[in-house]
């Protein structure tokens, strides 16, 4: 697949549309300019197309490598250039370069064709300023061609105008069409957070935030099985930061089939064949997991993801950003690096979702630690970019962790948190609403619901001196 951050890869894929689509020739193939291509090869390229164009002869692979290696103008342009003649394979391995379908992206056509009408014009003004400059520098009566050098200048602004225009009638009716598809969203698994915020918007960024260990992994493992168990989307990508892909599909288990995360982790209850046979059914082939932590490897992966519309990264603190400093110095330029990145997929893949998991600066953490205290998204790192970067901002709460590790702190309050309690607040939402709500989060079974219905199993998280036989033996009886 073709990396389209790179300028040489993006010439590559104008000059191919151009010669497999046989109703751009005319459009294209006349007025469009050697020099507008930075690499020499392509340059050449569009040299010979634009010379069999006129030719009257066919522009196709084969006429386009004879041309450039039989004929006398071939070397001659290549001579002007002061280009080094390279070998044929170089321009064989161009045409017949196999690209993929959605890398034959329009708005990436027509944006490069946009700054090629510049060029050509910025290029025809001041070759007719050269010639007026000329005539004023010798003295010679030359008013009448001054005035006929303004009027082809106005003539040619006129005429790249009206390509502009027609350029923006055209992008009018691909919206209508964009817009015409369908629902602009994503549904979670929550009701209660879709009625909120909708879901996720397509084509841009959302964030979630949470301190350690208060249910961001479990989070987003519920919305990977949602999308796919919905057929909401066809395919998901997990990039890892933290955790082995054995962890990940351990939950995966749990909340399939109600086994207790405890248990599998204590190598109580074994994962039946039959019980993996449906897991490969259901998600083998559309739930990808990778696990990195490289920064480049993982913008590598995030351009690589063409055919996924949904991506979650679980979580961005903790990806080896570059830079000189230490991995907290390098973090907030990172964090930026990666949005920009991830704008520029989007822009590419419209129908794609990227799930931003982001932790609490350790700095913040005093701030908080008293009972009900829900951080804030200006506790995340990175939080200028990728609050603003993002449609939808959800933070979660998970205060029975709160009371677990500092009771001293809630002896007086009368209303506790339960084990089951999970606080979501919506901090943002670009279309929708902000507001906040509670899920029931069942630990034990990777499993979170909304509040107002019914949890499927009474199933506490297990404490230290809980019965593993027992439990065996009651998710045995209730199968």
């Amino acid at each position: 697949m073709l990396n389209l951050k790179s300028s040489k890869n993006v010439e590559k894929l104008v000059i191919l549309k151009i010669i497999r689509n046989l109703e751009l020739h005319d459009k294209y193939i006349p007025e469009i300019l050697t020099g507008t291509f930075a690499e020499p090869e392509h340059r050449m390229m569009i040299f010979a197309m634009k010379r069999l164009y006129e030719k009257k002869v066919s522009i196709t692979a084969k006429n386009i490598l004879l041309f450039i290696s039989k004929e006398p103008e071939s070397y001659a342009f290549a001579r002007r250039y002061k280009y080094n003649f390279p070998d044929l394979n170089i321009f064989e391995q161009i045409i017949t370069f196999e690209l993929e379908t959605n890398e034959y992206s329009t708005e990436l056509f027509e944006d490069f064709y946009k700054l090629h009408l510049q060029l050509a014009f910025r290029r025809f003004v001041d070759k007719r300023l050269k010639s007026i400059r000329h005539l004023n520098d010798t003295n010679l009566e030359g008013d009448i061609y001054i005035v006929e050098e303004a009027k082809s200048i106005i003539q040619l602004h006129e005429k790249f105008y009206n390509k502009q225009i027609n350029f923006n009638v055209n992008k009018i009716r691909d919206s209508a069409n964009q817009i015409n598809k369908g629902s602009a969203y994503y549904p979670t698994f929550s009701q209660n957070i879709n009625s909120i915020i909708y879901g996720w918007s397509k084509g841009y960024a959302a964030s979630i935030l949470a301190r350690s260990g208060h249910g961001k992994s479990t989070f987003v493992t519920n919305e990977a099985r949602h999308k796919i168990k919905k057929n909401i989307v066809n395919n998901v990508a997990v990039i890892s930061t933290e955790e082995e892909e054995s962890v990940f599909w351990q939950r995966m288990f749990a909340l399939e089939f109600g086994l207790s995360l405890e248990a599998l982790r204590q190598g109580l209850i074994k994962i039946s064949d039959s019980q993996i046979d449906i897991i490969e059914k259901i998600y083998g082939d559309r739930i990808i997991f990778k696990y990195e932590i490289n920064f480049a490897k993982i913008v590598q992966l995030i351009y690589s993801f063409t055919d996924v519309q949904f991506i979650i990264i679980d979580h961005i603190n903790a990806i080896d950003y570059p830079g000189r400093g230490n991995a907290l110095a390098n973090m907030p330029g990172g964090i930026t690096k990666l949005i920009t990145h991830e704008k520029k997929f989007l822009k590419l893949n419209p129908e794609t979702v990227i799930l931003n998991i982001n932790q609490v600066k350790e700095k913040d953490l005093p701030a908080i630690r008293s009972h009900w205290k829900c951080p804030s998204y200006e506790m995340a790192y990175g939080s200028s970019t990728t609050y603003f970067a993002a449609r939808e901002w959800l933070t979660l709460y998970y205060p029975y962790k709160d009371m677990i590790n500092r009771p001293h702190e809630w002896l007086k309050v009368k209303a506790k948190p339960t084990i089951n309690d999970l606080h979501f607040v919506i901090e943002k939402s670009s279309f929708g609403e902000i507001g906040k709500g509670k899920l029931h989060w069942a630990g034990d079974l990777a499993l979170m619901r909304d509040v107002k219905k019914k949890p499927t199993s009474e199933f506490i998280a297990p404490q230290e001196d809980m019965d593993f036989d027992k439990i065996i033996k009651d998710l045995e009886n209730k199968k």
